[in-house]
């Protein structure tokens, strides 16, 4: 009974609410692991099919997120403290759910896609270090916050794991 109860939540999609820049993000992902509907300020949007360009320690645009330690819980979840750098420049302070990242896949190429096709939704940290990719603050977990001492650039504000998503 416990497994066909574990298997039937393991099939079922996940929701994310954040806040990218200043607009209202909400994804939610269908049991195939896809996203199926994404809104931005209340507007469905039509995400560009395809994943995020991969990223890695050594990005195309030469950022690096480099580990601290623990960060606080944000949004119910326990979070590791990261900087994100463009070569020696610290570009960016974010906190990331390391385990969270094949899970919510999904969501960063949504937010990827969402990037490339409207410009308002560019990270920037740092003016110095100009356009952050948010697969970039991605490379290593799910990122519930993001940006500087002057500004946050992303925020997660819920994660539901086991989401049946709107049929709407």
């Amino acid at each position: 009974m416990a497994l066909t109860l574990f298997q039937a939540s393991a099939k079922a999609g996940t929701l994310v609410e954040a806040r990218l820049n200043d607009a209202a993000l909400r994804i939610e992902t269908g049991d195939d692991g896809g996203p199926s509907r994404v809104t931005l300020d209340g507007k469905v949007q039509t995400p560009i099919a395809g994943p995020s360009p991969p990223y890695d320690d050594a990005t195309a645009e030469g950022f690096e997120l480099r580990e601290f330690g623990p960060g606080p819980i944000v949004a119910g979840h326990v979070s590791r403290y990261m900087i994100l750098f463009q070569g020696e420049r610290i570009c960016g302070e974010i906190l990331v759910s390391p385990w969270m990242a094949p899970y919510l896949q999904p969501a960063v190429d949504a937010i990827a896609s969402l990037q490339r096709t409207n410009p308002g939704l560019e990270l920037r940290h740092d003016p110095a270090c100009g356009v952050v990719p948010f697969a970039s603050i991605a490379t290593k977990g799910w990122p519930l916050l993001a940006g500087s001492k002057e500004t946050q650039v992303f925020t997660t504000i819920n994660l539901a794991f086991g989401f049946r998503p709107s049929a709407n």
